[in-house]
């Protein structure tokens, strides 16, 4: 059997630059976005102005002021809009319950670094050297959370996408739970994340409530800065965090130096410091993404933006680009994870 919709497993790993060629596809009249706040509704707002005055050859866009994030995603999912901007909290629920595809990410500039994340793969120094991102199998593992884009769906997606980790029965938590030894990943058990009840045990296994290990704080191991105790204090051999956790940590619970003490392992199979996160991480994780509906809107939507920033970038005194971010210098290569029947 096949699995069903778009899996944000593999679209989450890897945020590449997107060159501006842009395609021949016929752009359609109008868009609509959904909005979920007053200031995303002033955004788009601006951004109607910029597609209605003095660009009259772009797709004009409507601003449809939704009542939550759930709202708008259902609204996009039913056709009654057609795009809507996430923060990465939401972009798993999007994807895997609503069957929303990322379309490009919201890229604020070198002088807004805190509006992105980098998925890492921290150890402590006197882990084995064998131990590589390509080879962890049978390891422990620390994740902050079931779902969490950073530290749960870059790492697994890339694993699975490698080929590193199986993709058994389109059910991630069971392939991570066949790879590693044992693993934390709070929340894994929970009606939410394991519906079918088919998680296995050993995803809870070196949390400190191996039986439920909920998502939440009363699961000592539960969060970013849990998981650097599940690494530090716990039998974790690798904890997959935010390239800050590390920093924002180190010597303030213990007596530890980031320099000394810790490392990140890359992509290429090395190892290196935790400050090279830039150049060592899984994925760089936007903190807010366009997503869409699957299908031929996914190409149009992307065409008319990067036209549209390209626009902004090369015309800096048209007044009403100002407001807006570059929200289309980055983008995700969907992958679906299939079975086999």
């Amino acid at each position: 059997m096949k699995c069903r919709g778009y899996i944000l497993f593999t679209s989450l790993v890897t945020v590449l630059s997107f060159g501006h060629i842009l395609s021949l596809l016929a752009t359609p009249a109008g868009f609509r976005w959904c909005c979920i706040s007053e200031a995303e509704v002033s955004k788009c707002l601006h951004l109607a102005n910029v597609t209605s005055h003095q660009i009259a050859r772009f797709a004009r866009v409507t601003c449809i002021h939704g009542s939550n994030v759930t709202n708008c995603i259902d609204m996009v999912g039913s056709r009654n809009a057609d795009f809507i901007t996430l923060g990465e909290k939401n972009i798993y629920q999007a994807g895997s319950k609503h069957g929303l595809v990322p379309v490009v990410a919201e890229d604020y500039g070198k002088h807004e670094e805190g509006l992105e994340s980098y998925s890492v793969a921290l150890i402590q120094s006197n882990l084995s050297d064998g131990a590589t991102i390509n080879s962890l199998k049978d390891r422990k593992s620390c994740h902050p959370a079931a779902g969490d884009a950073v530290g749960w769906t870059a790492p697994v997606g890339l694993l699975i996408g490698r080929g590193v980790i199986q993709w058994d029965g389109c059910n991630p938590y069971q392939s991570s739970g066949e790879y590693f030894d044992q693993s934390c990943v709070p929340g894994a058990l929970s009606t939410e994340y394991n519906p079918q009840n088919s998680n296995p045990m050993s995803l809870c296994a070196i949390c400190t409530n191996q039986k439920t290990c909920p998502r939440n704080v009363s699961e000592r191991y539960f969060g970013y800065h849990g998981a650097y105790r599940c690494l530090t204090e716990g039998p974790g051999d690798v904890a997959f965090v935010s390239h800050l956790t590390v920093f924002e940590l180190t010597g303030v619970e213990n007596d530890f130096n980031p320099g000394r003490d810790f490392k990140l392992l890359c992509l290429d199979g090395t190892r290196t410091d935790v400050g090279a996160f830039q150049q060592c991480n899984l994925a760089r994780i936007p903190s807010r993404v366009v997503m869409t509906r699957p299908g031929s809107m996914v190409k149009s939507l992307k065409q008319w933006l990067l036209r549209l920033d390209e626009y902004c970038r090369t015309n800096p005194h048209f007044s009403k680009c100002l407001i807006l971010p570059r929200m289309v210098v980055k983008t995700y290569y969907l992958q679906t994870p299939r079975s086999s029947s």
